[in-house]
């Protein structure tokens, strides 16, 4: 097989890449001999009965170049090499793009004050800024997890996840570092406790992206503390959440390397929810066949229901269809659904306990509409815009967002909400990619929420409408344009509490935190740095 990778940074949408970068692509695309194409002065191409194809003095004279700037690419399994080509789109979607999606439940509220707090990890670590009734409060850094120290490195800036592993009402921050998962809980001020997490360690495999990317944290036994659970070679994983640390590993074979999990079509849809309603997270994902969704029990996943037949034969392998699914309760009965987006429409499979529904289809979001290009299918968000407690629908279009509200059996109408347009930008992932629905304000309906050139911002929800904008932390310039920070956005929720905690204050600092566990391992209790 032979590929043209286009590598050139030079447009307005490109940022380049470092050397380590281009290794990386090369690899993730089977590579065993790759050499440059400079369609430039400074390389030239002779073809065999057509002499040199590209101009010599093109690189500044503006000449036309016959050939593009691009990497030739030789792989295959041919000949004894390793692995048929493969494709760069796992990582960037699965895990930066959308983290939206894979925790859609996902609680930022990191003070127990019923509002949506804004969590983002710039080049000198972590910042929050709490929600507030008119937008956010001043920004303040908490967890040291720079730059300079390793978390620069996709492995490690693309675990960051937010949820309350003891279980206080307030949420909580893990992510992966080299050595080992580390978590910041709170006693006093926001992160100032380090909670060491399972040794999913670099040294045991845990920086391929096909492992790190499915880390979660959900609530697997009920006991309301998020557990950190993870797809190994072995299969999925889970750590049951003491609230100071994590207990004994719970290892499962579902989703193995051995039954075609390690292809980003398959790992990139692990999505975990309550699908029968018990309180306990369930998990799903899709094979070649379709969904299979697993319940838990507490101690594992022995229970099998199986989901839509979104089958690799149907085209659901392709990004435009896997990276849209969804594991969310759209109408609002506890029991969390499965939608997602297809070339003629949008379709959700209520949950029934035991089994999936037949589809619920919208014709919207269509691929003759142009819904294929994922700076639109990528901005899919259900969230309560409205308050009435089942999940709404909105994304972008190239003009503006839409919304469509769930009114009882289907989607209805949609109204139209700012108007983030192609013209304005809104077509770079860097933009498009941090849109997030969120209950900011604290009256139970989320709000529309992204990062723009001036930084973070809301559109505060009326129900069937979107009020002005509302400005949050000037989170934006030249160290913000890196997806090691854009990328890492949290916020999302809150998740409704039975007796919500009173909450702590907003200021205070933290450090930082980050033993060795094999994908098919168990953890240990060690800090360490990102990279």
């Amino acid at each position: 097989t032979f590929l043209l990778v286009v590598v050139d940074g030079r447009t307005s949408v490109s940022a380049g890449m470092y050397g380590t970068e281009l290794a990386e692509l090369m690899d993730k695309l089977g590579a065993w001999q790759a050499y440059n194409l400079d369609g430039g002065g400074s390389t030239q191409m002779w073809v065999d009965g057509q002499s040199y194809v590209n101009s010599a003095t093109g690189n500044n004279g503006g000449s036309i170049r016959s050939v593009a700037n691009h990497w030739g690419v030789f792989a295959g399994t041919a000949g004894g090499k390793g692995r048929k080509p493969g494709h760069c789109v796992d990582y960037l979607t699965g895990a930066i793009l959308q983290s939206a999606m894979q925790q859609p439940r996902m609680s930022t509220d990191y003070n127990a004050d019923g509002k949506s707090d804004a969590c983002i990890r710039g080049e000198q670590g972590v910042r929050c800024a709490p929600g507030a009734a008119t937008g956010f409060g001043a920004d303040a850094a908490f967890v040291g997890w720079k730059d300079e120290s390793g978390w620069a490195d996709l492995s490690n800036y693309g675990t960051l996840r937010m949820g309350d592993i003891d279980g206080d009402g307030r949420a909580d921050l893990c992510g992966r570092a080299n050595a080992r998962v580390a978590c910041r809980t709170t006693q006093t001020d926001p992160f100032d406790t380090a909670v060491d997490g399972p040794a999913l360690s670099d040294d045991s495999g845990w920086d391929r992206p096909q492992y790190y990317s499915t880390i979660r944290l959900a609530d697997i036994d009920g006991d309301r503390r998020d557990d950190l659970c993870a797809r190994g070679a072995a299969g999925l994983r889970c750590y049951p959440s003491t609230g100071t640390g994590f207990g004994d590993v719970i290892q499962t074979s579902l989703y193995a390397d051995a039954d075609g999990f390690g292809a980003a079509d398959k790992y990139g849809t692990l999505r975990m929810g309550d699908i029968d309603g018990d309180g306990m997270a369930d998990v799903c994902a899709r094979d070649a066949e379709g969904v299979h969704c697993h319940l838990s029990d507490g101690n594992g996943f022995p229970t099998a229901v199986q989901g839509p037949a979104w089958t690799d034969a149907s085209g659901w392998w392709r990004p435009m269809y896997f990276t849209t699914i969804q594991l969310v309760d759209v109408n609002g009965d506890g029991r969390a659904d499965l939608c997602a987006r297809s070339s003629a429409d949008y379709r959700c499979h209520l949950s029934e306990g035991m089994a999936f529904g037949t589809a619920i289809a919208k014709e919207i979001l269509t691929n003759d509409s142009g819904w294929n290009d994922p700076s639109n299918y990528g901005t899919l968000r259900l969230a309560d815009i409205d308050g009435d407690g089942d999940a709404d629908l909105c994304a972008r279009a190239n003009a503006r967002v839409h919304c469509w509200p769930w009114e009882g059996n289907g989607f209805g109408d949609s109204f139209e909400g700012p108007a983030l347009s192609d013209d304005e930008g809104w077509e770079l992932d860097r933009k498009y990619g941090s849109l997030r629905l969120a209950d900011v304000t604290g009256d139970r309906r989320a709000d529309l929420c992204g990062l723009d050139g001036e930084g973070l911002f809301c559109f505060a929800s009326q129900g069937g409408s979107f009020g002005a904008r509302m400005a949050g932390p000037a989170w934006a310039g030249l160290g913000w344009m890196h997806p090691s920070t854009y990328g890492t956005l949290m916020l999302g929720g809150p998740v409704a509490a039975d007796e919500p905690d009173a909450g702590v204050p907003d200021g205070g600092a933290a450090g930082s935190g980050g033993g060795s566990g094999g994908i098919g391992g168990s953890g240990g209790s060690q800090g360490g740095s990102g990279g």
